[in-house]
């Protein structure tokens, strides 16, 4: 409920997502992770935007959309 409320996501909507998670331990501080861990983005596809994609627009005109 925690992260959900962070990321500013409806339930209905987080349902549609795995979230996963580092076991942690006390080699990595019980973050789950040691060394460089990736940040991602997510991007709700819409017709418009994947016809966007499709169509080779640049990544402002999908940003500006």
């Amino acid at each position: 409920d925690e992260l959900l409320m962070e990321l500013q996501l409806p339930i209905e909507q987080a349902r549609e997502y795995k979230f996963y998670y580092g076991k942690g331990c006390a080699r990595c501080n019980n973050g789950g992770y040691k060394g460089r861990v990736g940040l991602y983005e997510l991007l709700d596809m819409s017709d418009e935007i994947r016809d966007m994609i499709t169509g080779d627009a640049s990544t402002d005109e999908i940003r500006n959309l």
